[in-house]
C-alpha cells in the first residue's frame, strides 16, 4: 500500500462507481452462469466495514493501479462454485470451490481492465487494511449479488481514481476590480456646512422663518460616498430637472502631496 490521501468520494463519483461495477458484473454474470437472470443480479452501494476482517476472507490484487477486494465467507467460493456448475447443494466439493475462484478471478480482471491493467493476474489473501475500509481515504465498497450468493467488493482511492476519475478543476478567472464592483450600489450625499447662529436665532422657530448662516452661497459642497466620508467637493447644480453636482476637486483629507 502506498501512502494514505486523506479526502472522501463524492456522491457523484460512488455512484459512478455502483454504475461501472453493476455493467461489468452484469456481463460477467452473462457469461459465466448457465441459466443467467438479469433479475438475479444486484450491485448496491455496501456500508464501510471495519477492517476487523480475518486475512482468509480477504481475498484480491494489491498493484501499482491500487488494490481490488472480495470480501469472502469462508463458503462464499464454494457456494458459488456449486451455482455455476449446477450441481446439488449436497455435491458442494473442491471442484466447485476452484470453479468458483477461476470466476471471481475473472472478475476482478474485468474490473481492473475498466482501470487500465492488462497485466496477468491472480488473487491472493490481503491484509484488511484502513485503505480498504475507510470512506475518509476514499475507499469504496459494494455488495454483489447473484443468484442469492453475496460478497462485497472494496476498492482503494487510487483504483476509484482510475475507474471514476475526478472532474478536473476549472481554473478560477479573476475579473477587474472595475467588472467585480462597478455594478454596486453606493448611496451618495452632498453635504452643506451651513455656518453657525446663535442660539436665540433657532429658539421659537416657526415654519417659513428664514435661518441666515454665515457661508456664501457659492462656496462648495462636500460629497460623500457610503460610510466613507467626504471624498470630494463641488457646487450644487440642476440637470434635467435633478439635483446635480459639478465636482470641482478633491477634499482636503482625499488629497495627496
Amino acid at each position: 500500500m502506498t501512502e494514505l490521501r486523506f479526502g472522501w468520494l463524492s456522491e457523484s463519483r460512488r455512484a459512478a462507481l455502483r454504475s461501472l461495477i453493476a455493467s461489468e458484473v452484469l456481463q460477467w454474470s452473462r457469461d459465466w452462469c448457465i441459466g443467467h437472470s438479469v433479475a438475479q443480479v444486484d450491485v448496491r452501494a455496501a456500508d464501510p466495514w471495519d477492517g476487523d476482517v480475518a486475512k482468509e476472507r480477504l481475498r484480491g490484487v494489491d498493484g501499482a493501479a491500487g488494490t481490488l477486494a472480495f470480501l469472502l465467507e469462508e463458503s462464499t467460493e464454494r457456494s458459488w462454485g456449486t451455482h455455476l456448475s449446477a450441481l446439488p447443494p449436497a455435491d458442494e466439493s473442491a471442484l466447485a470451490a476452484s470453479l468458483g475462484a477461476e470466476s471471481l478471478q475473472d472478475l476482478a480482471a474485468r474490473l481492473l481492465r475498466r482501470a487500465g491493467v492488462r497485466d496477468p493476474l491472480e488473487l491472493s489473501d490481503l491484509t484488511p487494511a484502513r485503505a480498504l475500509s475507510a470512506e475518509c481515504f476514499g475507499a469504496y465498497a459494494a455488495t454483489i449479488e447473484v443468484a442469492d450468493v453475496a460478497w462485497n467488493v472494496a476498492l482503494d482511492r487510487r483504483l476509484a481514481d482510475r475507474l471514476a476519475p475526478p472532474e478536473p478543476s476549472k481554473p478560477v478567472l479573476l475579473a477587474s476590480r472595475d467588472a467585480a464592483v462597478g455594478n454596486t450600489a453606493v448611496s451618495v450625499s452632498a453635504v452643506m456646512t451651513f455656518g453657525s447662529v446663535s442660539l436665540a436665532a433657532i429658539t421659537g422657530l416657526r415654519v417659513g422663518e428664514i435661518l441666515v448662516g454665515d457661508r456664501e452661497l457659492h462656496q462648495p459642497v462636500e460629497v460623500r460616498v457610503g460610510t466613507r466620508g467626504a471624498i470630494a467637493i463641488g457646487s450644487l447644480k440642476q440637470q434635467a430637472k435633478k439635483r446635480a453636482i459639478t465636482l470641482t476637486g478633491p477634499h482636503a483629507k482625499e488629497s495627496h502631496p
